[in-house]
């Protein structure tokens, strides 16, 4: 009787300690990290930026004011072509005549008193006031054209530019290039010393503008597929500059306009390619690592638990990233995301879907230790 009371309570003692463990178990469970996993693969890492762009063409003819500038009348428009020697526009020459006058009069002035001076110091002297007063005037005869007309400077396509009657242009201000016949028209555009790098000669670039119909002057959207043709590391704005061909464009492109520009690198075949958020930075600068998910033998199962591996960042975007380092391997597992932070060779949980990865995994790792 007795030895059948000791089996029963010892039933129900077994009992409440396999559900009190279970229990434990569970909380201990919930309490854990829960992360989400991923997987290491191999593949193509698509790098892309975007910038804004301008046009340009080799041998522009940039056109600057050469002194105060009022307009007094517009001959030609934006986009236009014109001739070498065309008239573009005129500019009021009523202050400038006067000025040229005087300037006239000084040297002239000027030279004849070199020629009543006979005194060796005065004589130097006054040649000395005579070559000031002709640089003078020639300064001023070359900032003011003859009738007030500016001509182009050579033919070309003109810039989109906006000069209407009653406009000042300052000394040194742009007022608009001439973009030769017959050159190719680029895009030019630029990005930042750390993102260029990733791009090279070759690489596909897609630019959004609009152009002009003269004829109809209607205006259309344009969109060119072109690639890098050349690329210079600008030391001095800590930048890429690259330029682009643009052909086969219909109308005429509006010169001062920006343009959209996406440049994009398909890279080559990398070993070991990861989802962006599993790269995570380290204390030191440029420094990353990666939690890689592991299991060992628990006291009832097997447990789950989380190692650091410091990794090379090679580059990325925004969802992929190729990284190299020591004890990488095809198909490890790694920390896409986690609900508490984490450390070294701490345990985690993970979904029940997960499973199934890991113990393929770590047969892998065994397959690859034999």
């Amino acid at each position: 009787m007795k030895k059948k009371l000791v089996v029963k309570i010892s039933v129900v003692l077994l009992g409440i300690l396999i559900v009190c463990t279970f229990l434990s178990t569970t909380i201990y469970n919930l309490t854990l990290p829960q992360v989400e996993i991923a997987q290491i693969q191999s593949g193509y890492v698509t790098r892309s930026a975007d910038a804004t762009g301008s046009f340009t063409m080799d041998n522009v003819v940039q056109l600057k004011a050469r002194d105060h500038w009022e307009i007094t009348e517009v001959f030609v428009n934006g986009g236009d072509r014109v001739q070498e020697g065309q008239q573009l526009f005129a500019i009021d020459m009523t202050q400038a005549n006067l000025a040229l006058r005087e300037l006239e009069l000084k040297v002239e002035k000027a030279e004849k008193t070199l020629k009543q001076t006979y005194g060796k110091a005065e004589k130097a002297e006054a040649q000395l006031q005579l070559d000031r007063l002709q640089v003078q005037l020639t300064q001023m005869q070359e900032a003011y054209p003859t009738d007030g007309i500016v001509l182009a400077q050579s033919g070309g396509l003109l810039s989109d530019f906006s000069l209407q009657k009653g406009d000042v242009l300052e000394k040194g201000q742009d007022v608009l290039s001439i973009y030769p016949a017959g050159g190719t028209l680029m895009v030019r555009f630029y990005l930042p010393a750390d993102q260029g790098g990733s791009f090279i000669n070759g690489c596909p670039v897609e630019l959004k503008f609009q152009s002009l119909d003269t004829q109809q002057q209607l205006v259309s959207d344009q969109i060119i597929n072109s690639q890098v043709a050349e690329r210079r590391l600008r030391s001095d704005l800590n930048q890429w500059e690259f330029d682009v061909p643009v052909e086969n464009y219909s109308g005429q492109p509006m010169m001062g306009q920006e343009v959209a520009v996406h440049v994009s690198n398909p890279g080559v075949m990398q070993d070991f390619v990861v989802p962006t958020e599993c790269v995570r930075r380290g204390a030191e600068e440029n420094a990353y690592f990666i939690y890689v998910v592991e299991q060992k033998p628990g006291l009832f199962k097997m447990d789950t638990y989380v190692r650091e591996i410091k990794v090379d960042k090679l580059y990325g975007n925004n969802t992929q990233t190729a990284i190299s380092g020591s004890g990488l391997l095809m198909g490890m597992l790694v920390v896409r995301n986690s609900s508490q932070p984490l450390a070294e060779n701490m345990t985690v949980g993970v979904p029940a879907g997960y499973t199934d990865m890991l113990q393929e995994a770590v047969a892998q790792d065994q397959a690859g230790g034999e």
